[in-house]
């Protein structure tokens, strides 16, 4: 047990420098916007992204959001569509719920709502299913 613990806190240790030295390589590769840097570092730890797919997700959900003051929830809920591309409300609670440990389907559905209103996400009928997905970068 002893042994699987260290191993795990090299292999800990291992992810947290890489992360860092991302976000140094994005630093200095001349992106200036900390939320997108922050963004991508989440995104290649929670989903086990390439960092160049994670930057660019992250600038996508960026200009999406625009300034916006969202909650965790929410953030995670956009984070997760970007990645995962169009999803059910159960499929986006089991999604987020995988990131942040806990999420209830009522929640997930409240923000989703209000996402909509707010123009970041659209809710499409597909036969009898209702998909939530990001709203196309065409119109951003």
């Amino acid at each position: 047990m002893k042994k699987r613990e260290e191993k795990l806190e090299k292999l800990l240790e291992m992810v947290l420098e890489r992360l860092d030295r991302i976000e140094k390589l994005l630093f200095s590769s001349g992106v200036e916007d900390a939320e997108i840097v922050s963004i991508a570092s989440k995104l290649i730890l929670a989903f086990s992204l390439p960092a160049f797919k994670a930057f660019e997700i992250s600038s996508k959900i960026t200009r999406l959001i625009k300034r916006k003051q969202l909650d965790d929830i929410s953030r995670t809920i956009i984070e997760t569509l970007a990645v995962r591309g169009p999803l059910s409300i159960s499929e986006l609670t089991r999604s987020v719920r995988e990131v942040r440990g806990r999420a209830s389907r009522r929640i997930i559905g409240e923000r989703v709502k209000k996402l909509e209103r707010e123009g970041i996400v659209t809710i499409e009928r597909k036969g009898s299913r209702l998909l939530v997905k990001l709203r196309s970068e065409e119109n951003v």
